[in-house]
């Protein structure tokens, strides 16, 4: 069975660091052994989801637990934004995101929709994951490397890396705003980079706040033409792999297009680059960027 890995560089220190997530009065990280391999996990096949269960046991995961040393939250601008949202804002039968004094979807929001969820709320899946999207938009824009691995026990049997870019139009900070006539969740830029077999190959793709579906557009340098795709194209294999676009940030899917249901709570076991936070460094044009304390050199990418 062949596996595959995202982002080589920020995957491979995450199998060395796990951290309880969910601490409960009945299990601590404290309370766990320095290793957990195959000779023990069964001992603790709940705090580990499935995949990484059986990763463990069959002997490819090796997980020493640790604790964070930092408090894992939201920064304090982002919170009290969220807390002047509560009761601004629901979801429809369709699962729209609204606003409730026009009925439509809001041209922007910063911070949580939904501070408070009631659990026993029908809607409450709904609102989570409208909660999930909207922290990932306080960024405004990104620009990310990306490697996408397949893997077998021997090791890395090929690769596609390049950029992924994306300019969120919702969920920007006051005075942040940027005039949206198309009503336009955000625009999305892949550019793949290398190897040179595959160099060249882009996607855009344009995310709509409403119901209509993603506009998408793909270029492939083997056959010199750009070709507008479907929307269901997001599920599709991507480059050959088993993974697809909709799985990025672990959901970028349109929201209206599935059933969430709120199933309960759980303490798990997940896992961390660092027990430390992570420094970001300022740029002169007031961008910032992330210093991963991984060792070795990140190829830098130039489109």
């Amino acid at each position: 069975m062949k596996r595959m890995r995202i982002l080589k560089y920020y995957l491979l220190p995450l199998c060395s660091l796990f951290v309880l997530l969910l601490y409960s009065n009945i299990m601590q990280a404290a309370d766990l052994p320095k290793v957990i391999d195959k000779a023990n996990c069964s001992q603790y096949k709940d705090l580990l989801i499935p995949a990484m269960y059986r990763a463990v046991e069959s002997g490819d995961y090796i997980i020493t637990p640790g604790n964070l040393n930092f408090k894992y939250k939201q920064n304090d601008k982002f919170i009290a934004a969220s807390v002047k949202n509560e009761g601004k804002f629901d979801v429809t039968s369709d699962g729209d995101l609204i606003s409730k004094s026009t009925g439509k979807y809001p041209e922007n929001i910063y911070g949580y929709p939904f501070p408070k969820i009631d659990l026993k709320d029908p809607k409450a899946g709904e609102k989570i994951i409208y909660n999930f999207d909207f922290q990932r938009y306080r960024f405004m824009g990104s620009r990310e490397n990306t490697r996408v691995m397949w893997v077998d026990k021997k090791g890395e049997e090929r690769y596609a890396q390049g950029l992924d870019q994306r300019l969120y139009l919702n969920g920007r900070q006051p005075g942040q705003e940027i005039k949206n006539p198309e009503k336009l969740l955000y625009y999305q830029l892949q550019n793949v980079l290398d190897p040179m077999s595959v160099k060249g190959t882009n996607s855009m793709r344009y995310v709509y706040m409403d119901a209509r579906p993603d506009t998408n557009y793909a270029y492939v340098p083997a056959i010199r033409r750009l070709r507008q795709t479907t929307s269901t194209t997001r599920s599709d294999p991507y480059m050959g792999s088993d993974a697809w676009l909709d799985t990025n940030y672990m959901w970028d899917g349109k929201d209206r297009n599935m059933n969430w249901k709120y199933a309960g709570e759980k303490t798990i076991l997940v896992s961390f680059t660092s027990s430390n936070m992570l420094p970001v460094q300022e740029l002169p044009d007031g961008r910032m960027t992330r210093v991963f304390p991984y060792s070795g050199t990140h190829p830098k990418l130039v489109p």
